[in-house]
């Protein structure tokens, strides 16, 4: 199967257009959650999670929690839907 990947429509209009401001906005936000985030979920069983993605000025602050929580985790996951 071929993959494709579709260039970012909205890049510049809700999230930075530039990666590498996108990339320090992103890990702004992940410190300034840090501090925050459960990590003791890491060592539970996840199934599923549902993440915040609209605006991400606003979003990410939520979002951020579980991706650093699925950092953390030593599982492996065969399937991600976005």
């Amino acid at each position: 199967m071929e993959k494709r990947i579709r260039k970012a429509q909205y890049a510049g209009s809700f999230y930075p257009g530039d990666p590498s401001t996108l990339k320090k906005l992103i890990g702004d936000i992940a410190a300034l959650e840090q501090q925050s985030v459960n990590y003791s979920l890491a060592s539970k069983r996840i199934i599923g999670g549902v993440v915040p993605h609209a605006g991400l000025v606003y979003s990410a602050y939520e979002a951020v929690h579980f991706y650093e929580i699925l950092s953390r985790s030593n599982q492996a996951f065969d399937t991600v839907v976005i």
